[in-house]
C-alpha cells in the first residue's frame, strides 16, 4: 500500500477518535474483502457517503490504496465516477501517487477532469499525468464523436441580429467554463423560436468575455435530451471546472411547470404532462450548481414555465396560466440566476431581432446600452436593464452569496 496523505490520515484518525467511523469504512481501511461484501450485503449503500468527509467506500478504498477493496467495490456495482466536495475516486489515487490504484480506476471508466490532471503535476507524479493525459485524450474524442452522433441540425453562425457581434474583447480566462443549450424543436415538433440563434449569439459573446472556445459546449436539439443534459451538467461541469472558474449555464428553449407550480427546463425529448419523470427541475440545476467548487457560477434561463407564451409547454388539462410559479429561490444558494420571466408571465420575443427578449436585451447590455459610471458592465447592471426595458415579463435576478467583484463582466 502506497503512503496515505496526510489529510486521508488525519480524516481516518479522528474517525476512530470520535468513534463514529461507519462499519463499511472501518472493513475498507483494514483491507478485509469478506468484512466488506458482508456489510454490501446486510444493505449498506456502495454509492453512498460515510463520515464527516462525505466519501464514498471506492473513494476511501482509493485514498487507503487498498486495491483489493476497489477491485471489490467496482465488481459490485461501486460508481466510479461519484464526486463528493469536487472530488472522485480517481482524485483520492492521483493525490496519494497510487500508480496501480489509478491504472484499475481508468480501466473500469473513470473520467478525468481538469482536477486530476492539475494534481499530478510534479516529478514524482510523472508515470500517473502520462496516464492521465493519454485516458483525458481518449476520453475527448469519444465525446466529440457522441456529441456529433447526437446532435441535430448545426446552429448557424451568421449573425441574427446587431446585438450578435461584440462590440468589447477582453483577454482569455482559461478556467473558465461555459455550457450553452438551445431547444429549438422538441422531439414531437414543437418549435421553440431563435432558440438556435440566442446560444450561438451568446456563445460568440461568452468567448468576447474571455471564455475559451474549447471550454464551451454547446448542445443542441437531440443533444440536449434529458440523458445529454444531465449528463453535461453532472458529469462534464463537475470534472472541468477548478476553484478559479467562472461558470456559466444558459438555456433557451421551453419550459414548463408541474401541477403545483414547480419550473422545469424541458429538454429535447421532454413530455410536459409527465414533467417529474421526463424534464429538468431548477432545484436539481440550483444544486448542482451549488456542488461545484468554483469561483462564480451563473444560469441565465431563456425560457418561460407558466404554459402561456413562445417558450412554454404545458400538460394536457394543465391551468393556464399557472396560478403560481415556483423559480426555486430558496434553492439558489450561492449561484445566480437570470430568468426570463415570473410571477406566471410569458416569456417574450424580439421578432425582429429574432432572439428571445431576455438574451436580446442581455446582448445589447454587454454592448454598451448597460455600461455603469466606471464603464464597466455587471451582472446587476444587466438585471437593472433587463427590468427596465421588459417590466411585462417580470424577468427575476435570484441571488446568492456571490460578491461585487465576481458580478464583473467586462
Amino acid at each position: 500500500m502506497n503512503g496515505i496523505p496526510r489529510a486521508a490520515a488525519a480524516a481516518s484518525l479522528l474517525l476512530v477518535m470520535v468513534g463514529c467511523e461507519a462499519p463499511l469504512s472501518k472493513a475498507i481501511r483494514r483491507g478485509d474483502p469478506g468484512a466488506i461484501a458482508a456489510r454490501l450485503d446486510a444493505g449498506d449503500d456502495i454509492n453512498g457517503s460515510l463520515g464527516a468527509s462525505s466519501r464514498t467506500p471506492l473513494q476511501i478504498a482509493a485514498a487507503e490504496g487498498r486495491l483489493d477493496a476497489a477491485k471489490l467495490l467496482l465488481d459490485r456495482g461501486a460508481d466510479v465516477n461519484v464526486r463528493r466536495k469536487g472530488t472522485s475516486a480517481l482524485s483520492q489515487a492521483v493525490m496519494a501517487g497510487d500508480v496501480e490504484m489509478t491504472k484499475l480506476l481508468l480501466s473500469r471508466g473513470a473520467e478525468v477532469g481538469r482536477r486530476e490532471l492539475l494534481w499530478a503535476n510534479g516529478p514524482h507524479k510523472a508515470e500517473i499525468s502520462a496516464l492521465l493525459r493519454d485516458a483525458a485524450a481518449r476520453q475527448a474524442a469519444a465525446e466529440r464523436e457522441a456529441a456529433a452522433k447526437a446532435a441535430g441540425p448545426s446552429l448557424s453562425s451568421a449573425p441574427a441580429s446587431a446585438v450578435d457581434e461584440p462590440s468589447y474583447k477582453a483577454g482569455e480566462r482559461p478556467d473558465d467554463v461555459a455550457l450553452v443549450v438551445s431547444v429549438a424543436k422538441t422531439m414531437d415538433g414543437t418549435e421553440s423560436r431563435f432558440a438556435a440563434e440566442d446560444a450561438a449569439a451568446v456563445r460568440r459573446h461568452l468567448i468576447a468575455l474571455g471564455w475559451p472556445s474549447r471550454n464551451i459546449v454547446l448542445l443542441s436539439d437531440r443533444a440536449a435530451g434529458r440523458a445529454g443534459l444531465s449528463r453535461y451538467l453532472e458529469r462534464w461541469l463537475p470534472n472541468n471546472v477548478v476553484e478559479n472558474s467562472r461558470l456559466v449555464f444558459y438555456f433557451a428553449g421551453p419550459g414548463t411547470s408541474d401541477a403545483v407550480g414547480r419550473a422545469y427546463l424541458l429538454p429535447w425529448d421532454g413530455d410536459p404532462s409527465q414533467p417529474e419523470a421526463t424534464c429538468y427541475p431548477l432545484t436539481r440545476l440550483y444544486g448542482m450548481l451549488n456542488d461545484l467548487k468554483v469561483r462564480s457560477a451563473v444560469a441565465v434561463i431563456d425560457a418561460g414555465f407558466s404554459g402561456e407564451g413562445p417558450r412554454s409547454l404545458k400538460g394536457a388539462g394543465a391551468k393556464v396560466p399557472a396560478p403560481k410559479i415556483d423559480l426555486g429561490a430558496a434553492a439558489v444558494g450561492s449561484a445566480v440566476v437570470l430568468t426570463a420571466a415570473g410571477d406566471a408571465k410569458p416569456a417574450g420575443l424580439e421578432e425582429n431581432e429574432h432572439h428571445g427578449k431576455l438574451t436580446y436585451l442581455l446582448l445589447k447590455g454587454l454592448n454598451g446600452a448597460a455600461l455603469d459610471e466606471h464603464g464597466a458592465v455587471t451582472l446587476k447592471d444587466l438585471y437593472r436593464y433587463v427590468r427596465t426595458q421588459a417590466p411585462e415579463q417580470n424577468p427575476q435576478a435570484l441571488t446568492g452569496g456571490l460578491g461585487e467583484g465576481d458580478l464583473r463582466l467586462r
